[in-house]
């Protein structure tokens, strides 16, 4: 198996638990988190299966093989650890019939049978069961201690909030089989278990390691709340918690982290910490660079501890709403923009120069970016591959201190500017649906009008409508004008800002002729200047007019050192 990526079978929930495998959850990743939704999804799911010949796959199950005996749940616990809840509240209602000595004996049998192949097997001196299936750390002392072993925990409310679930999805499974008239005989039952048996369907992955893992995981689509990269990164990481206060710490490190920038968020922080400081790692690449580089307990704690330093202003830096920028309105505003362009490749420049630069070099830099942003991301619509390398390239040198200042940095980042000509012709043939893009389109406008006006209007306060010249809703009367509408309707030449109450009451759906005169009442400078420099619209007018507001973008989103 060394040789193949991964190794792929359809498999019956009776082939995966019925037989004598073990499987385990690694000790930290997730707990138990299913909820009602979940579980009821599932249920209906199962009762089609009195269907005849119909059969529900239930997705994929990635395991690693330990043993031929052992397996490692690399995803696929949640929906596991339910149908084995489900087992257990069939096996539940037959010793209820046991308890009321309705067909003993055979109930009796039954109740064992099923319990040795899905549950797990008596341990002949103890006689307590060794189970199939292992929780993680968190989980697995209730599940082993009560749900296994058919005990209701003395007081619920005291149950940490995963526990909670494991006993209400128990709960919720034994109450929808008390609806059921199955429930009334041991036979049916076991009948209902051997319906579970044989029609559920897995997709099982094996793979010998978790590198192999984290190399297939983002190409799977498995049903319900699923695993992520996320709990991969951070098994690999508490597996070098060797000693119980390194483990604390990096348990410690770890929560402070994720409370600030997410569990779904992790995996970028952390590659761009990483592009901050070292060779360009790309995403496909992360887990395999951390396993190769990080390698032993003081390196998981030094990189634990230099994340940590800089949760703080990762989160800042994906948001202009962050407190870290209250005092600080310059650099705040370019926070704004590249959340407005839908840009990140930056951040690992911005996560060294913080660190590195004065506040007036930083605020330059923002600048620059943010330029560089406009003309090569959101009009020039360029690869942004090229761009995080050179990104990369910029953030090591920075914090070698090999680049000092914003001037430094622009020698290599001027490869990234695209100049005039070419970013005025983009400018010139940009469309940009305001159905998608409406904040863009008003930052667009709201940034010539202040250039024409020398006005400091802010885009999103201010209170103007986005004017479709051509309209969305345009009648017959246009389509004469515009053989293809469709193609001129979001260009950024068809816009205009306009009062609410000229554009809703007046301006409407109206002909150009009878909207010059809507315009021309308008405050907005750019607003007023079209109603007099054109009597007609049509498609040249409306290049022209693109034409015209390329050169003002070229003179807005400049950079000059």
């Amino acid at each position: 198996m060394s040789s193949i990526l991964l190794e792929t079978k359809t498999i019956t929930f009776g082939d995966l638990l019925g037989n004598s495998k073990v499987y385990k959850v690694p000790p930290f990743q997730r707990d138990y988190s299913w909820k009602e939704e979940q579980w009821e999804e599932l249920w209906w799911d199962i009762c089609d299966l009195d269907i005849d010949e119909q059969v529900h796959y239930l997705g994929a199950v990635v395991l690693q093989k330990l043993s031929e005996k052992e397996y490692i749940i690399i995803d696929g616990q949640q929906r596991i650890t339910t149908l084995t809840i489900l087992i257990l509240s069939v096996i539940q209602c037959i010793q209820d019939l046991i308890d009321r000595k309705t067909d003993e004996k055979n109930n009796i049998e039954r109740k064992e049978l099923i319990m040795n192949k899905y549950i797990g097997t008596k341990e002949p001196t103890s006689l307590a069961y060794i189970k199939k299936l292992e929780l993680n750390k968190n989980n697995n002392g209730f599940y082993t201690a009560y749900l296994s072993e058919l005990k209701n925990p003395t007081n619920s409310n005291r149950l940490n909030d995963s526990d909670k679930l494991l006993y209400k999805s128990k709960q919720y499974f034994y109450n929808k089989l008390q609806q059921l008239s199955i429930r009334e005989k041991g036979e049916t039952l076991a009948k209902f278990v051997n319906t579970l048996s044989e029609k559920l369907y897995f997709i099982q992955i094996s793979v010998e390691d978790e590198l192999k893992a984290y190399t297939v995981f983002e190409t799977l689509n498995a049903r319900g709340l699923q695993l992520t990269s996320t709990d991969l990164l951070k098994n690999y990481l508490f597996s070098f918690g060797k000693t119980k206060p390194d483990l604390e710490i990096i348990q410690i490190r770890w929560s402070r982290i994720i409370d600030l920038i997410g569990m779904n968020e992790f995996p970028t922080f952390l590659r761009y910490y990483l592009n901050s400081k070292n060779d360009l790692v790309r995403k496909e690449r992360l887990f395999k660079e951390i396993k190769k580089n990080v390698t032993t307990p003081e390196e998981i704690l030094f990189l634990l501890e230099n994340l940590e330093k800089k949760a703080d202003l990762y989160k800042a830096l994906k948001t202009e709403s962050d407190e870290f920028w209250n005092e600080k309105p310059e650099i705040k505003k370019h926070i704004r923009e590249f959340g407005l362009f839908k840009v990140t490749q930056h951040i690992p420049v911005l996560l060294t120069a913080f660190e590195k630069f004065t506040v007036d070099e930083i605020q330059k830099l923002l600048r620059m970016l943010s330029v560089i942003a406009f003309r090569y991301n959101v009009i020039g619509g360029m690869n942004p591959n090229e761009q995080e390398g050179i990104y990369n390239k910029i953030a090591m040198k920075i914090n070698k201190s090999e680049l000092k200042n914003s001037k430094d940095v622009w020698s290599h980042l001027k490869i990234l500017y695209i100049p005039d000509d070419k970013f005025k012709i983009d400018f010139t043939n940009k469309i940009i649906s305001t159905k998608s893009n409406k904040k863009l389109v008003r930052y667009i406008l709201f940034s010539i009008e202040n250039q024409v006006k020398q006005s400091d209007y802010d885009y999103e306060g201010t209170p103007a409508t986005i004017e479709h010249i051509l309209p969305e809703n345009y009648d017959n009367e246009w389509e004469n004008i515009f053989t293809e509408p469709e193609n001129y309707l979001y260009r950024i030449g068809n816009y205009l800002l306009l009062e609410e109450k000229l554009n809703t009451r007046e301006a409407s759906n109206k002909q150009f002729s009878s909207k010059r005169d809507i315009y021309i009442k308008s405050q907005y400078a750019m607003t007023s200047k079209l109603s007099k420099d054109y009597v007609l619209w049509n498609t040249e007018t409306i290049r022209k007019r693109q034409e015209e507001m390329a050169r003002f973008a070229s003179a807005i989103w400049r950079i000059e050192v």
